[in-house]
């Protein structure tokens, strides 16, 4: 996962990330896998929840939703109910907390 794309993408939701995690400045968090749990948590504190779904018949089987808490009702994506399918379940959480970053800056600027 690139944090430098992130950060250009969705600043304010990469400063918010930043100061909840403790770090100073990004170094490329994502090197190390501990870091996708630290992102999981950082989302739920958000009201951003990403769900990570397997299909078990289907060689591409990974897919997520990410859903969000606005005005006390929880909305999906608008994904519909899963994205697309991916091959790895790295790929799915990478695009799903992309997606997650896009919400919540979303969230930051209106």
């Amino acid at each position: 996962m690139d944090s430098e794309k992130i950060k250009e993408s969705y600043p304010k939701s990469w400063e918010l990330f930043l100061f909840y995690s403790g770090l100073r400045k990004a170094w490329h968090p994502f090197d190390d896998p501990k870091w996708y749990r630290q992102l999981f948590d950082f989302f739920d504190e958000q009201n951003v929840v990403v769900e990570i779904g397997v299909d078990l018949t289907l060689e591409a089987k990974y897919c997520y939703q990410v859903y969000y808490l606005k005005d006390g009702e929880w909305i999906n994506n608008g994904l519909g109910i899963w994205s697309d399918l991916y091959y790895t379940r790295q790929e799915a959480e990478e695009s799903a907390f992309m997606k997650a970053f896009e919400i919540i800056e979303k969230m930051l600027t209106t």
